[in-house]
């Protein structure tokens, strides 16, 4: 099966309910904005699939989404190797409703946003886009098979992050760079 997120010049839009987790909303703003830099096209954001909808990306949450439990509940996916595991997501290309959808789906909040940041990295948006102005190329269609799907495994630690050497000349001629003085 293959999803199309962006053919023709038209978009999948993006699915995140109403009783979506604190924060999903800002966050996938991020990721359609990763899908505009990539195609000039932003994603409408929606707050429920709809009939006139030909495809659409269904981003939602273990615990927090209605559609998960009803696709989970109907044998459409299982979210066995996802629920009660920490940061955890899983991508699923399937065929809902007569319609194709991918699904992104994490165990919990962070697990949901490393599952949208994983698909824009596969559409060729680095995660140091900000910090090295590694802007992506431009795509005329953006077009996954079913190699996309994937369950991610659990972070070997509990906390990630990175240090910034927050020296002369390192982060300061950066910073007045791009923020003035």
């Amino acid at each position: 099966m293959q999803f199309e997120l962006l053919k023709n010049g038209k978009a999948a839009p993006i699915i995140l309910e109403e009783c979506a987790i604190d924060g999903m909303d800002f966050m996938t703003d991020i990721f359609r904005k990763d899908v505009e830099l990539v195609t000039d096209v932003l994603p409408d954001k929606k707050p429920a699939l709809q009939e006139d909808t030909e495809a659409a990306v269904l981003v939602a949450t273990c615990g927090y989404s209605k559609y998960l439990e009803k696709m989970e509940e109907e044998g459409v996916i299982s979210l066995e190797d996802i629920r009660g595991k920490r940061e955890v997501y899983g991508i699923f290309p399937v065929c809902y409703q007569e319609k194709p959808l991918l699904i992104i789906a994490g165990s919990d909040k962070r697990g949901t946003i490393y599952g949208m940041f994983s698909i824009s990295e596969k559409m060729g948006v680095s995660p140091w886009l900000f910090w090295a102005d590694a802007v992506p190329a431009k795509k005329a269609e953006v077009v996954f098979d079913e190699s996309i799907a994937v369950i991610s495994k659990e972070p070997s630690v509990k906390y990630r992050g990175f240090f910034i050497n927050d020296e002369q000349p390192c982060l300061g001629n950066w910073a007045k760079e791009k923020y003035g003085s």
